[in-house]
């Protein structure tokens, strides 16, 4: 029972370039998808918009309005990117929805994730594609490889695997600075010093945000009001700085590699084992015409062969991937050292170590499957890899629990 048969070459190139193309055009065209079917998409209110940026007085009732406009919100969703936190509009939706209580509706996107996974993407599937086309042994491909040269051919696929690991390790670094900065700037985070176009705005923000404080009393004077409007504006930095953070860990993750994004950067390498997958399962159906037909547990056998041959690396691929990621999205902005190029050569190299050692347990499980007898070891090994590399994966995505709000 083989992992990768000899019609290998024949499956998987088309099916899995259809299914790419099906899964980013749904998913950019998401919204058009759920209104063909008569589904009405969230509304969304942008300040930037709703609000009246000429009028004066408009644009003061406007912004004294956004308290009742979010607490009738569902969900607060903010890009994440360095303009978060230092801008003075998104600081007051943040505080409005800590001050109501509501931390855990707050959601955070990446600015940078959604075009890097498309990007990754992409790049897979040109690996793969240019692997299939290696890998093929019919006479076209002879006469390709005899006319570019052996040693040229090999020498452009080390180039482009190396190209592609640099652009995701660059990517991946990039990410991490920006998350690093952000994480330093919520325990430094105040809404009275936060960046403003025009500073009367600022008097206005903090006034909506007063008249969401219950120390606000009547009957005093206008310094006692003051000194109280003062400290409450202060109590509330003190929780936002805290609930915010909760809620990037919550958004994001302990890895800072949102799972979806994940899924999305690696969706051809799902095609490409769900195309072998059906394939070897047809073949398998074929193939028992020409023989007895066979029995229940025999069936459940192959089968049980064919996904542990295919998921197995792939598993592991993925936690090798993560692994490698770990280094600079995580380890290398929490070093004290500056940004040297030295330290971002050494972390790119450990990345590199971490994916090779993902591509050699693909290589390992594949050569395995193509036994002709599969030894029952082989199936322990797999299913103790499958198991730590299910662990890790749980272990780095798994739930993070919900602050108590006060």
């Amino acid at each position: 029972m083989g992992g990768r048969p000899y019609y290998e070459q024949y499956v998987g190139c088309w099916c899995m370039v259809g299914g790419w193309s099906a899964f980013w055009l749904t998913f950019f065209l998401w919204a058009d998808v759920a209104a063909t079917f008569g589904r009405s998409g969230p509304i969304i209110f942008v300040d930037k918009v709703c609000i009246d940026q000429v009028n004066i007085d408009r644009k003061v009732q406007g912004i004294l309005a956004i308290p009742a406009w979010l607490a009738c919100s569902g969900t607060l969703v903010a890009i994440f990117s360095d303009e978060l936190l230092v801008r003075l509009w998104t600081l007051f939706e943040l505080c409005t929805f800590v001050a109501l209580g509501r931390t855990d509706k707050i959601r955070v996107e990446p600015a940078l994730l959604p075009p890097a996974s498309f990007l990754i993407s992409m790049c897979t599937l040109l690996l793969i594609i240019w692997s299939q086309l290696l890998a093929m042994d019919d006479s076209s491909d002879k006469e390709v490889q005899s006319a570019l040269g052996r040693e040229f051919t090999m020498t452009v696929d080390i180039l482009v695997r190396l190209g592609m690991c640099l652009l995701i390790f660059e990517v991946l670094a990039y990410w991490g600075r920006v998350c690093h900065r952000i994480h330093k700037q919520v325990h430094e985070v105040d809404i009275r010093t936060a960046a403003c176009q025009e500073e009367a705005d600022r008097a206005v923000v903090l006034r909506a945000l007063q008249s969401l404080s219950d120390r606000h009393i009547s009957h005093r004077t206008v310094s006692e009001d003051q000194q109280l409007d003062e400290l409450a504006v202060a109590e509330l930095t003190v929780k936002m700085r805290s609930q915010l953070e909760n809620a990037f860990v919550r958004s994001l993750g302990f890895n800072r590699l949102p799972f979806k994004y994940l899924v999305a950067s690696i969706m051809p390498l799902l095609g490409d084992m769900l195309d072998f997958l059906g394939a070897d399962l047809r073949m398998q159906q074929l193939t028992a015409h020409e023989r007895e037909p066979p029995s229940i547990a025999d069936t459940l056998r192959q089968v049980a062969a064919s996904f542990a041959f295919l998921v197995s690396p792939l598993l592991m691929c993925i936690c090798f991937f993560c692994l490698g990621a770990f280094v600079p999205v995580i380890l290398l902005p929490s070093c004290p050292q500056n940004w040297t190029l030295c330290l971002h050569l050494i972390g790119f190299v450990l990345s590199l170590l971490c994916w090779l050692a993902g591509q050699l347990s693909y290589t390992l499980v594949a050569s395995m499957g193509e036994q002709e007898v599969v030894p029952d070891w082989h199936y322990l090994l797999l299913a103790a890899a499958d198991v730590i590399a299910v662990v890790c994966l749980c272990f780095w995505y798994r739930p993070v629990r919900r602050p108590k709000c006060d």
